[in-house]
C-alpha cells in the first residue's frame, strides 16, 4: 500500500470495510506524513421512507472536511470538522403476546395512522458536530509532540407521548391487553379485546386522531381553574408529544509526547483534559390540536390536591403556560471535568517486546438545577456539591518472539474508574441526591495468547479473565404499586468475564482462503448486588424497607451472545473483485433480568428447590441461532475514473425467530408465583430477516 499511487490506493481501500480502511489511512499518514483523507467523500445523504420495521424511517446527512497546513519543516497543523445530522423513527421491543396477536416478530408499538398517514411517536433527532485542531511537532528525528484540541456540541433528543389525566394510550400497555383482563377474571372482555387486536391493525397501533378529538374537547381548564392564568384562552391539551433532550457540549485537550531514546527503548507520555456539560430538559414538541399545556407535576396534583407548591414543576414559575417549543417538566445540567496524565515505556529486545504504563486521573462532577421542584425545593435548584474521584491504572505486557512467525503474548491491567455521572444521582430530574456510598469501580484484567503469522496461515488464540467490582447502575421505571416514577439503584454490581477466543485464516489457493472464528465466554454476575428504590416524588419507596439484596450471583450478563462461531470462505481472485460467504452460529443469549423479582420479598414462602422458585429467580435464556451472510464487490477502472460496486445479503436463510436480546419488565406480578398467567411478560428484540444492500459509487 505504501508504494501505491493515489488512484491505486483509493481502489484498494474501496474493497475494505470502513473500519479497516480508516485504520490503514491512519497508519499511512503516521508513517509517511501522507494525506489520504481527501480520497474519502466529503458529503453524503442516506434516507429511507420506511425501514425493515413498519413505522420507521431514516433521514441522515453527513459532512467532512480536513485541511492540512505545513508550517516549516517540523510543524504540521490540521483542522478537521465533521457531523451527521440524523432524524429517524424508532422501533420498540414488545411482548410475546403482542408479537403473536400481530403475527409478526417485527411489530412496532411506536406508530399509528394520522389522517391515513403513518406517524411515529418516538423520533430521534441527533446532530453533534465535531471540530478538531491538531498540531504535530517533529522536535527531532527521535522525538515528536502531538497536541489536539476538540469541541463537540449540538443536540440529542427523542420524542415521546405524554398525557395529563388521560388513559395510557400505548397499544401494548399491559392494562390494554387480553392477558390483563383474564388475570382480573374477565374472560369475556379478554376475548373481545383479543379478537380486535388480532384482526384490526389500527387497534395495535397509536390512535393519533383520537388525541386531536380529546384535546379539542378538553375540560381540564374547567376542572382546574386555579392553574389557568388570567388571559389564557383555548384548550388545555391532555395528550402531547414531548422531545426529551440531553444536549451535550464537550471540550477535549490532549498532548502526547513520544521519544525514541534508543533502538531498544521508547518513552511515551501525555496529558489530557475534558470538560463536558450535558443539558437535560424537555421541550413541548406538539400540542396535538390543543392550544397550551400547563407545567405541573401530574402525580403531585393527584397525590397532594391541596398543596399548590408541591404540584409545581418549577416553584419559581408557578402554573407556567407552555406552548410548542417551550421547555417544561425538568431542566438541569450535569457537568463533568476530568484531568489525566499517563506514561508508558516500551522495550524492544531481540526476543521480547515489553511495555509498562501507568495513568493518574481526577474526575469531578456536579448537578446544576434550573427548576425548583415542588417536591424537593431545597435540593433541586442551583449548583450541587461537587464530587471528586482520584483514580489510577497500571498495565503491562510482553510478547515473546519464538521466531519470525510464532509469538506468545501476555497482558495484564489493574485500574480504578470513577462512576459515570449518569449513574450517580438517584433522581436527577427532581433533585441532586447522590447514590449512597458511591465509589470508584475496580477492574482487574489479564490475557495470554499465541500468534502465528506465516504466508499461508495466520492464527490467534487467547484466554482472558476480567473482574469488575463496585459497579453502579440506575434503571428508571414506573412503579405501579406506588403509582409514581422512580429509580432502581443497584450497587455492588460485580461481574466476571472469562473465556477463550480463536481465529484462523488459511490460504487454500492464492485467491481462496478459509477463515474460522470461535469465541467462547462466560460473563456472569459474581456477587449479590444491593438494590434500593427511590421515587421522583419522595426520598424512597416502601418495598422491603427500600433497600434489599438482589439474588444476582451466577446470573449471566445480558446484551451479547456468550458463544459465537463463524466459518467463512473468502474469494479474492485477480480482477479487483471479492466475495465472502460466512456461516455463523450464536448461543447462550440471555435477556436482562428484573432485580425486584430476585429479592427476598419475591421469594417469601417459596421452596428454593421448587420450579416456581426457579421461575421467579431464574434468568431467561433464548435459543441459539444460525445465520448465513454473503458479501461481494468489484472495482472498475476507466482511465482515471473508478466505479465501485458492493453487494451484501444478510441472513440469507431469512431466520426471523432469532431473539437478539430483551429484558424483563420492572413490574413484578406476585400472582405469577402461583402459576397463573403473568401480565408482565418480557420484551424481546428480533434479528431482521433476509435483507440486502447494493452500493454503487463513482470517483471522478
Amino acid at each position: 500500500l505504501e508504494a501505491m499511487e493515489p488512484e491505486e490506493l483509493a481502489l484498494a481501500l474501496a474493497e475494505l470495510d470502513s473500519d479497516d480502511a480508516l485504520g490503514i489511512i491512519e497508519e499511512l499518514e503516521e508513517s509517511q506524513q501522507r494525506t489520504v483523507l481527501d480520497k474519502l467523500p466529503a458529503l453524503d445523504r442516506r434516507w429511507a421512507e420506511e425501514g425493515y420495521e413498519p413505522g420507521t424511517f431514516y433521514d441522515s446527512y453527513a459532512y467532512f472536511l480536513s485541511v492540512d497546513r505545513k508550517l516549516g519543516e517540523k510543524h504540521l497543523l490540521n483542522f478537521t470538522g465533521f457531523g451527521a445530522p440524523t432524524r429517524r423513527g424508532r422501533a420498540g421491543a414488545s411482548t410475546p403476546e403482542m408479537y403473536e396477536l400481530a403475527d409478526n416478530n417485527y411489530y412496532n408499538p411506536f406508530w399509528g395512522f394520522q389522517n391515513g398517514e403513518k406517524r411515529n411517536a418516538r423520533v430521534s433527532t441527533v446532530h453533534q458536530p465535531v471540530l478538531i485542531l491538531r498540531h504535530d511537532w517533529e522536535i527531532n528525528e527521535d522525538a515528536t509532540l502531538t497536541t489536539t484540541a476538540s469541541y463537540q456540541f449540538g443536540r440529542i433528543g427523542s420524542t415521546a407521548l405524554n398525557w395529563f389525566e388521560a388513559p395510557d394510550p400505548r397499544p401494548d400497555y399491559y392494562r390494554n391487553l387480553p392477558s390483563f383482563f383474564r388475570a382480573i377474571g374477565q374472560p369475556e372482555g379478554a376475548a373481545i379485546i383479543e379478537d380486535n387486536l388480532r384482526n384490526n391493525q389500527a387497534a395495535r397501533q397509536i390512535d393519533w386522531d383520537s388525541f386531536y378529538e380529546i384535546n379539542r374537547s378538553s375540560q381540564l381548564a374547567d376542572k382546574y381553574p386555579r392553574f389557568v392564568q388570567e388571559g389564557t384562552t383555548g384548550n388545555w391539551s391532555q395528550y402531547i408529544v414531548e422531545d426529551r433532550r440531553y444536549d451535550s457540549e464537550e471540550m477535549n485537550f490532549y498532548s502526547n509526547y513520544s521519544h525514541v531514546i534508543s533502538e531498544k527503548f521508547t518513552l511515551n507520555g501525555g496529558l489530557a483534559y475534558q470538560a463536558q456539560t450535558i443539558d437535560n430538559f424537555k421541550v413541548l414538541e406538539d400540542l396535538l390540536g390543543g392550544d397550551y399545556f400547563i407545567d405541573l407535576d401530574a402525580f403531585a396534583v393527584r397525590d397532594f390536591p391541596d398543596d399548590p407548591d408541591v404540584q409545581q414543576s418549577d416553584i419559581n414559575n408557578p402554573n407556567r403556560v407552555v406552548t410548542e417549543g417551550d421547555r417544561f417538566g425538568y431542566s438541569y445540567d450535569i457537568d463533568v471535568r476530568r484531568t489525566s496524565s499517563w506514561l508508558q515505556g516500551q522495550f524492544t529486545l531481540r526476543r521480547f517486546d515489553i511495555f509498562l504504563a501507568g495513568e493518574f486521573s481526577r474526575t469531578q462532577f456536579w448537578r446544576t438545577g434550573k427548576y425548583r421542584t415542588g417536591r424537593f425545593p431545597e435540593s433541586s435548584f442551583g449548583e450541587s456539591e461537587k464530587v471528586d474521584f482520584n483514580n489510577f491504572s497500571v498495565k503491562g505486557g510482553t510478547t515473546f518472539k519464538v521466531d519470525g512467525r510464532n509469538y506468545i503474548f501476555a497482558n495484564a491491567a489493574y485500574l480504578t474508574r470513577a462512576p459515570f455521572a449518569r449513574n450517580s444521582f438517584v433522581s436527577p430530574r427532581t433533585r441532586d441526591q447522590l447514590v449512597p456510598g458511591l465509589e470508584s469501580e475496580k477492574i482487574l484484567s489479564g490475557e495470554v495468547g499465541y500468534l502465528l503469522r506465516s504466508p499461508n496461515v495466520q492464527a490467534r488464540a487467547s484466554v482472558y479473565y476480567t473482574q469488575f467490582e463496585d459497579q453502579t447502575n440506575i434503571v428508571r421505571f414506573y412503579n405501579d404499586i406506588q403509582r409514581a416514577f422512580g429509580s432502581l439503584v443497584m450497587t455492588n454490581l460485580d461481574q466476571r468475564h472469562q473465556g477463550a477466543e480463536l481465529a484462523v485464516e488459511a490460504k487454500l489457493t492464492p485467491s481462496v482462503s478459509l477463515r474460522g472464528v470461535a469465541a467462547i465466554g462466560e460473563y456472569i454476575y459474581s456477587d449479590r448486588a444491593q438494590g434500593a428504590l427511590f421515587g421522583d416524588d419522595r426520598e424512597t419507596f416502601d418495598l422491603a424497607n427500600d433497600e434489599f439484596e438482589i439474588y444476582s450471583e451466577g446470573l449471566s450478563v445480558p446484551g451479547r451472545p456468550q458463544n459465537a462461531y463463524t466459518l467463512g470462505l473468502n474469494l479474492r481472485p485477480p480482477g479487483y473483485w471479492f466475495a465472502y460467504l460466512n456461516f455463523n452460529y450464536f448461543d447462550r443469549i440471555f435477556i436482562d433480568y428484573n432485580p425486584i423479582s430476585r429479592s427476598e420479598e419475591a421469594v417469601i414462602g417459596l421452596d428454593p428447590e421448587s420450579e416456581v422458585f426457579e421461575n421467579v429467580t431464574g434468568q431467561r435464556q433464548v435459543d441459539g441461532q444460525f445465520t448465513i451472510d454473503l458479501f461481494g464487490g468489484k472495482s472498475f477502472k476507466f482511465g482515471r475514473k473508478f466505479l465501485y460496486i458492493n453487494v451484501g445479503i444478510n441472513n440469507i436463510l431469512d431466520n426471523q425467530n432469532f431473539i437478539t436480546g430483551g429484558f424483563d419488565q420492572l413490574r413484578f406480578d406476585f400472582d405469577e408465583r402461583t402459576g397463573t398467567e403473568s401480565v408482565f411478560e418480557p420484551r424481546f428484540y428480533y434479528l431482521y430477516g433476509r435483507n440486502f444492500f447494493v452500493n454503487v459509487s463513482l470517483r471522478l
